[in-house]
């Protein structure tokens, strides 16, 4: 992490998030792994979105369910990629399933399940992470395997 860098706020409010969400809201020890990481000024490392823009549980996609508000789930970072420009930092995560296996299929809306590990307010938003892993060709230099901890919430901004 880079001097100065600022981390997410105490109540988990995400900059620019105007509508509810569902999210695997990361433990503190998950968050200042990925912290640790920071190549950006801004620490997000906050959540992995599983779906934007709803409060309904009957929302969720196939691998959850209201039941599942609360539980403590088991992620895994597979690739961080830092953007060409340094302004944004993101990892795709996979669920860890009892059995050991990772999936990533019905975790998330989002085409890669993720985290947003950091940014530079005005250059770039938390929401550009999921173009950033799609677009950006996977090297043997992004590979990681860093065991993250969190909370399925629904988050209120």
């Amino acid at each position: 992490m880079r001097s100065g860098s600022t981390p997410t706020p105490p109540d988990g409010a995400i900059e620019g998030a105007s509508q509810p969400y569902f999210a695997v809201v990361l433990d503190d020890r998950s968050h200042a792994a990925l912290a640790r990481l920071s190549r950006c000024v801004l620490v997000v490392a906050h959540h992995m979105t599983v779906v934007y823009g709803t409060s309904r549980a009957a929302d969720l996609p196939a691998r959850f369910t209201g039941a599942d508000l609360g539980r403590e789930y088991e992620l895994v970072a597979t690739r961080i990629v830092l953007r060409s420009d340094g302004h944004l930092q993101a990892a795709a995560v996979g669920l860890v399933l009892p059995d050991g296996h990772v999936v990533t299929d019905g975790i998330s809306v989002n085409a890669v399940p993720h985290v947003t590990i950091a940014l530079t307010p005005g250059m770039a938003a938390a929401r550009d992470s999921n173009a950033l892993l799609e677009s950006t060709p996977e090297r043997p230099d992004q590979r990681c395997s860093l065991r993250l901890r969190g909370r399925l919430e629904r988050v209120d901004p």
